[in-house]
């Protein structure tokens, strides 16, 4: 699989990088944190899915009939972060609602 990481205009990954491979912060080399940084961010971002939004699908899994206040308690994100990442999912259709509001259940699209 390949990621791609888009990053905000004018972001310099490579002002993380060490001057030469020697340098180091607190015993830990510089070249090495900027390969840490860049797996990280790729772990996150496996997919195209955000940490939050691979929380977000892993309660939806567990309980289809799970509620935006309950996704916000049981993830630790707050009521509008959760909103704002399900309509991110919902563009990317990888979520859908089915039914209304009060009796409709969630569904992960498989691809």
């Amino acid at each position: 699989m390949q990621v791609t990481i888009k990053m905000h205009e004018g972001f310099d990954l490579d002002h993380f990088a060490a001057k030469s491979s020697t340098d180091n912060f607190g015993g830990v080399n510089a070249n090495g944190m900027k390969d840490g940084m860049i797996n990280g961010m790729k772990d996150g971002m496996k997919d195209g899915v955000s940490e939050n939004q691979d929380r977000i699908i892993r309660l939806i899994i567990e309980n289809n009939k799970i509620t935006i206040p309950q996704m916000a308690q049981l993830s630790g994100l707050n009521v509008r972060t959760v909103q704002r990442e399900i309509k991110a999912l919902i563009d990317k259709n990888i979520v859908t609602r089915k039914g209304g509001r009060k009796i409709g259940t969630w569904e992960v699209i498989e691809d």
